[in-house]
């Protein structure tokens, strides 16, 4: 039996907790391909310490430019 093998199938990509946190600024900024981001946001919904990381990281972004806006 002869099967085409597709060449744009890639294999569900399953990540640690180190790896997720490592991608965990590139999440919240937009710049991981389709299956990290689907990787990082399935990982991160089952993994309590991992979401409260990027709560305060979304927290932190979000002080620094508010930072900006301060004027004085």
């Amino acid at each position: 039996m002869n099967q085409e093998v597709d060449k744009h199938f890639s294999p569900k990509r399953l990540l640690s907790r180190f790896l997720c946190r490592e991608m965990l600024y590139d999440f919240v900024s937009n710049n991981l391909d389709p299956s990290r981001r689907t990787a990082v946001s399935e990982f991160v919904q089952t993994d309590f310490e991992t979401q409260q990381e990027l709560e305060n990281l979304r927290e932190g972004l979000s002080y620094c430019s508010r930072l900006g806006e301060t004027r004085i």
